[in-house]
């Protein structure tokens, strides 16, 4: 046991991390598996079959399985992912021999330790089973490898040993002698040595001993030698390993003899010797867990392994737990749950300093006050990536170092401590933004900000290093959440909402089921979400049914909780003794993946957080939860959030979340695509995209903020008539005038319309940059400008028709030209400009030839030409600020004297004043007579090795008052920002006013553009429940096909009160979903205030939206496809109303033809009796329309009632006197009332056949499912097949009915 504990140390260091992110070029796992030299020496490997676990994980490079088993079979043990066997990249079954079961179970748990990404080199023990199964069973591969490792003994290292320097005989003699000994006692093989220069060549029978023992071995034995030579680069160091003779460490050390012997005499290069050390030790510390042949319980393996910094490692499950687990799919772990965590959860000073006692005895952390501060910020933030500033750098120390670095490919380093090297890992602060969106946006971590903080608190610059001297203080200003990401992160078109749910009083502990049946229906859930990158906020009562819908709608980034229930949920889905709303709620949340935190909901007692409202219970409740969260996430300045807006439940058309998946409204769904890395990955990428969506197509805003109201319209359309009408007749306006919208798209796609909103909000949190304080002036310029050009419209066209909308329109903006003044007279434009174009400016002139002159005299003309541009803000704003300006310029001018008075004492024109890295205020001449005449003088002392730069003891008494003048100017222009900030949040709400009209006028430019670019119409909106359109045509569709050079076939669909439920038949493939959808999406856009495609249209206000449509499965929430088709269902005849547009296909499909029949039925009938709505419903089931068509006093509800026609014909009978005799698509009876029939269908000519598309009355009784078999390209033999196999059903069912 203790070898064995020997061979699995080593794999401490390779031990999985959590959400690994391999964010830098990770070479391919097949690579991996296979990288061998073994393929120079002419060895043949053959391609294996193109799909196996192996493969997708190198072709993904991201966890697809949720479970990992061991199971034990006839022939080995086999690893399953979800119940299917793994595989080699070959194609093989991967399995492990009986006498390898603790290989099996390490291969296991290289699996169930990935995480989100795979890591380079996280599956060792799975590529050395690939190679022994794919490569090494073949005799010609088998060959050339064993050729190939011989190669190595006639250069083994240990064969040429050294006589000096006396560590490297010392280190020879303690490794390698051992080695040549044990070599020649258990094979009677004694390997010749090295004499000086010449080479040690080997006597033939021992290369045919070793070449006879390397062949004897099995393809699993091979492969761990094969790897061990390739590490070690040694023949008898890899075959002590394999055959039990080395463990990991020793063979390590033995391969790492004449490193070490450098080291003990010149000493370490410090990470480069240890990152070589450890590749040698992963490598071969599989080798021996690969080589390990025993039947130990894993049970007596350490349950404690450490790594070489000392951090610990995961420990190994017991084999028996993987057989043990559920065979529930289980989702991967969530991100680490953040919020305001219990007060019990906080450890007290008293039990800090017991821990930190311990680990700094222990040597887990060094004894100096910064580690101690990182120690305590680790403790009080549980689960958190914790990063610590220290001036120009963000950095991460000791255990948690290695996961920063192995998140985010960061080099891991070492600091030497009095009590020895710990690790640590960091990066720029300049590089904040991008890591934090990779840790937050895209990995869903909560990261932990230890920032800098000067005498007066105010946040040290990203840019500032301490004077010498300089008292600097820490503490945590920020924790970063995915919810709470938004103003560091500009993704600027997308919305990054923070929700809070809050159940009503009874929710906590209320049955799932309510008195009536349903599932939770009555519980109210109350919902408060802003973003706080935007200050919007919004609240909205709900209930527990609706709340996955709200969530589909709102995509929060993160969901915030009572933290009451923090226990229910890490304690997990499976800990739930009894079902209830509480429980329902949080089972919801864990199958979407939303990332969860905790806060308090009582009533906060600081006064920047108070909520004035009258809000009730659950409202104020959740208010209260998202204000605490955001106290807990912003330290230093919570963001301002609006007056909280309240959605009422019918004040916007409701969508579920099935129906905007099923319309496409923001994603397309595209199978057999790839998924994106990350949530902002590219729009036309992956399963879920843009492209093919409505928002794609009517996507032509030009503003970040336009785009974002445009996804909250089409998710969320108005159901207020005069709120629609009023922006169609904005958009009427821009249609009409082209001009006029040519010139305001313009203006507004102009790089002076930034996302001021975003930028207003940075100002609050005391935050922003001298750029962003002059876009602000330039946004309220530009919108001033637009005004006047719609003025000017509007005068000249006084009688034209919508010049009324654009006066209220350009009335309702508020005059911000004060806070314009206010900034243009504080600003210095030419400052701010310099300061964003020396990038810019750095990169030209390193193509540019330099011009002759005194290249210190530009240098320094250049610094000095740097340093104005600090000095953004004009002199004049405040008495303060001039007299600092004034004390500088005075210094200024005394340098200026001081080296004019140099130069011409010493007849030196190039003599500098300036400020060097290293020495300080120096002298620096450029010719070698000014030098010589500086030398002369003993006021100058030399302080460079080429002798031409100075000390002068006057300059540099000036330069240190220089110094602290600056340091005071620095202070009174911070000072002048934090008022002009001030300034500018005062009038935060006139801002954000304006930005929502600006926002306003681009949305409607969007719409008219679409609809002159795609000839759509103004839809007429009632207060009525009819639906009149006129050709239509489907938005998405009609894209696709025009960018195919293809038409798309419109159709007409009416409804009145008496004429509301449309069963539409017809042809697989025939255009029945496409009408379907289009009828919803054109009800969306007429409520959204756009026009829509058609001749004409005019549509009764919809409250909601459902739709149950296409063929899908939940098995993750254990529903089939024909589950989930009856729990959408259900959800619509439970929430619809008659104000509701409902679209359903193929309702019963997933069952035996009698009860998918029954099924559809009793929707239909349910409809007609007690909902009435506006209804499509699509159906091959042709025998419905017999069904709907009995007598009007026939009772058609019940499962054993027989339908009866209006001739007193069963409905399974051929009906022949009702309706259009002979007609095929005749209706044959009368219809109920409210029903009507539709259909589309195929023309056929000459064996030919083409689908029509267009809609027309009646039936259609046959699917011509064979033609569109035919056009997907099924085999002849199978058309065949089919087309006989229909024509016997057909006339065995005419033979029954005659």
């Amino acid at each position: 046991m203790a070898s064995l504990r020997s061979a699995l140390r080593p794999l401490a260091s390779v031990r999985p991390i959590r959400r690994v992110a391999a964010r830098a070029a990770i070479p391919a796992l097949r690579v991996r598996l296979y990288s061998s030299p073994t393929l120079a020496a002419g060895a043949e490997v053959r391609p294996g079959p193109a799909l196996s676990q192996t493969n997708r994980a190198e072709a993904t490079l991201r966890r697809f399985w949720k479970t990992v088993h061991v199971k034990e079979e006839a022939d080995g043990f086999i690893i399953t992912l979800d119940h299917r066997n793994l595989k080699t990249p070959g194609g093989k079954k991967l399995v492990v021999p009986k006498d390898r079961r603790l290989l099996a179970l390490l291969i296991a748990n290289e699996w169930e330790n990935q995480d989100e990404v795979l890591k380079q080199h996280a599956l060792p023990l799975t590529s050395l089973a690939s190679r022994a199964l794919d490569g090494l069973q073949d005799p010609v591969t088998r060959e050339g490898v064993v050729d190939a490792l011989l190669q190595y003994l006639e250069t083994d290292t240990i064969c040429y040993p050294h006589d000096e320097p006396s560590q490297l005989v010392r280190l020879q003699d303690a490794h390698w002698s051992p080695l040549l000994s044990w070599l020649e006692a258990t094979y009677g093989i004694r390997l010749n040595l090295a004499d000086g220069l010449a080479p040690a060549s080997q006597a033939a029978d021992s290369v045919a001993k070793l070449r006879a023992l390397v062949a004897g071995m099995d393809g699993w034995e091979l492969a761990a030698f094969e790897r061990a030579v390739y590490a070690s680069k040694s023949f008898v160091i890899a075959l002590a390993l394999v055959k039990g003779q080395l463990g990991a460490n020793e063979a390590a050390e033995a391969a790492h003899v004449e490193v070490r012997s450098q080291i003990e005499q010149w000493g370490e290069v410090e990470d480069t010797h240890d990152v070589d050390y450890q590749d040698i030790r992963r490598a071969l510390g599989s080798v021996a867990c690969f080589g390990v042949k025993t039947t130990v319980s894993s049970s007596s393996l350490p349950t404690r392994l450490t790594d070489a910094l000392g951090a610990p490692a995961n420990p190994l499950a017991p084999l028996d737990d993987y057989r043990r687990r559920s065979s529930a799919p289980v989702r991967a772990p969530a991100p680490p749950l953040t919020g305001v965590a219990a007060p019990a959860a906080v450890p007290t000073k008293r039990e800090l300093d017991a821990e930190w006692s311990v680990a700094v005895k222990e040597g887990t952390v060094p004894d100096t006050p910064l580690a101690r501060q990182v120690f305590e910020t680790w403790h009080r933030f549980p689960g958190c990536i914790v990063l610590t500033r220290v001036g120009k750098f963000y950095e991460s120390y000791f255990g948690p170092a290695h996961e920063l670095s192995a998140l985010l490919s960061l080099k891991l380093g070492s600091k030497a401590y009095k009590t020895g090297k710990f690790a640590f890992a960091g990066f720029q602060t300049a590089q904040l933004d991008k890591y934090l969106g990779i840790l937050v946006r895209d990995l869903g971590h909560t990261v932990v900000l230890v920032e800098e903080y000067d005498d007066d608190g105010i946040k040290r610059e990203p840019s500032a290093v301490a004077a010498p001297g300089e008292s600097i203080s820490r503490k945590v200003g920020r924790v970063v959440t995915p919810g709470t990401v938004g103003t560091l992160d500009e993704a600027a078109g997308e919305s990054r909402y923070l929700l809070s749910l809050a159940l009503g009083r009874q929710g906590a502990g209320a049955a799932s089921k309510t008195d009536d049946g349903d599932d939770s229906a009555k519980v109210p859930v109350s919902l408060a979400y802003a973003d706080v990158s935007t200050g919007e906020f919004f609240t909205k009562d709900t209930t527990l049914a609706h709340v996955e819908d709200e969530l589909a709608r709102i995509a929060p980034r993160e969901v915030i909780l009572d933290q009451a229930i923090r226990t229910a949920w890490d304690a997990g889905a499976a800990a739930a003794s009894t079902a209830s709303a509480r429980a329902d709620l949080l089972d919801l949340l864990r199958v979407l993946g939303v990332h969860v935190s905790f806060a308090d909901p009582a009533p906060s007692h600081d006064p920047s957080l108070s909520v004035h409202t009258l809000a009730p219970f659950g409202e104020q409740a959740a208010i209260n939860l998202l204000r605490h969260h955001l106290s807990y996430a912003f330290r230093d300045a919570p963001p301002a959030l609006q007056a909280a807006t309240r959605q009422a439940a019918g004040a916007q058309m409701q969508i579920d979340a099935a129906t905007l998946q099923c319309l496409e409204i923001r994603h397309a769904f595209r199978p057999g695509g790839l998924h994106g890395a990350s949530p902002t990955a590219s729009p036309t990428a992956g399963p879920l995209s843009t492209r093919g969506s409505l928002l794609s197509v009517l996507g032509r805003t030009v503003t970040p903020s336009g785009h974002r109201l445009l996804v909250r319209t089409l998710t969320a359309p108005s159901t207020d008539v005069p709120t629609i009408e009023r922006r169609l007749a904005l958009v009427a306006v821009l249609v009409a005038r082209e001009t006029l919208r040519t010139d305001l798209r313009d203006a507004l796609a102009g790089p002076a319309v930034p996302d001021v909103v975003r930028l207003v909000q940075k100002f609050a949190q005391r935050e922003g940059a001298a750029a962003h304080v002059w876009d602000v002036a330039r946004w309220v310029r530009a919108v001033e400008r637009i005004l006047a050009r719609i003025k000017d419209d509007v005068k000249g066209a006084r009688r034209a028709e919508g010049s009324d909308r654009l006066r209220a329109l350009v009335g309702a903006f508020r005059d911000l030209g004060t806070l314009a003044r206010r900034i243009e007279d504080a600003v210095d434009e030419n400052a701010v400009m310099r300061a964003t174009e020396d990038d810019e400016a750095d990169a030209g002139d390193a193509i540019v030839a330099p011009a002759k002159g005194n290249r210190r005299q530009e240098k320094e003309a250049k610094r000095e030409e740097r340093d104005e541009a600090l000095w953004w803000i004009k002199p004049g704003f405040s008495p303060a600020l001039q007299a600092a300006h004034d004390a500088l310029a005075s210094l200024r001018a005394e340098r200026s004297a001081m080296q004019a008075e140099l130069r011409e004492k010493h007849g030196a024109d190039g003599l500098v004043l300036e400020r060097g890295a290293r020495a300080g205020y120096v002298v620096g001449v450029s010719k070698k007579a000014e030098c010589d005449a500086l030398k002369k003088s003993k006021r100058f002392e030399t302080v460079s090795e080429s002798g031409r730069t100075f000390a002068y003891l006057p300059w540099s008494t000036l330069g240190a008052k220089m110094d602290a003048a600056t340091d005071k100017l620095l202070v009174a222009q911070r000072r002048a920002f934090d008022a002009l900030r001030a300034t500018i949040v005062e009038r935060a709400a006139d801002v954000q006013h304006n930005a929502e009209l600006v926002d306003e006028l681009d949305l409607a430019m969007s719409f008219a553009h679409t609809a002159v670019e795609l000839n759509y119409v103004r839809p007429v909106l009632t207060t009525g429940t009819e639906l009149h359109i006129v050709n239509g045509r489907h938005p998405a569709v009609e894209s696709g096909l025009l960018a195919a050079a293809r038409a798309f076939t419109p159709n007409s669909t009416h409804m009145t009160a008496r004429d509301h439920l449309h069963v539409i038949t017809g042809p697989n493939q025939g255009g029945k979903s496409t009408l379907l959808r289009q009828t919803a999406v054109l009800a969306i856009l007429a409520q959204a205030g756009s026009f829509v495609p058609a001749d004409a249209a005019r549509i009764g206000v919809v409250d909601k939206v459902f739709s149950r449509v296409g063929a899908r499965d939940d098995l993750f929430r254990d529903r089939s496809t024909f589950m989930l088709e009856m729990v959408e269902t259900a959800a619509i005849l439970r929430g619809a109303t008659d104000r509701s547009l409902v679209i359903m296909d193929e309702i019963g499909r997933g069952t035996t033809l009698h009860a998918g029949v029954s099924i559809a039925y009793a929707t239909l009938d349910y409809i007609l009796a007690h909902i009435k709505c506006r209804t499509l419903f699509a159906t091959h089931y042709h025998e419905l329309g017999d069904m709907l068509c009995g007598k009007p006093d026939s009772t058609l509800s019940g499962a054993d009632a027989r339908v009866s026609n209006s001739n007193g014909e069963h409905a399974g009978g051929v009906h022949k006197a009702a309706g259009i005799s002979g007609d095929r698509l005749a209706v044959r009876g009368t219809p109920r009332q409210g029903v009507s029939f539709w259909c589309t269908d195929v023309d056929e000519m000459d064996g030919a056949f083409a689908y029509s598309y267009r809609l027309q009355p009646g039936i259609n009784r046959q699917s011509h499912a064979i033609k569109a078999a035919q056009l997907a390209g099924m085999p002849p033999t199978f058309l065949q097949t089919a087309r006989a196999t229909l024509a016997a059903l057909r006339a065995g069912h005419e033979a029954t009915v005659d």
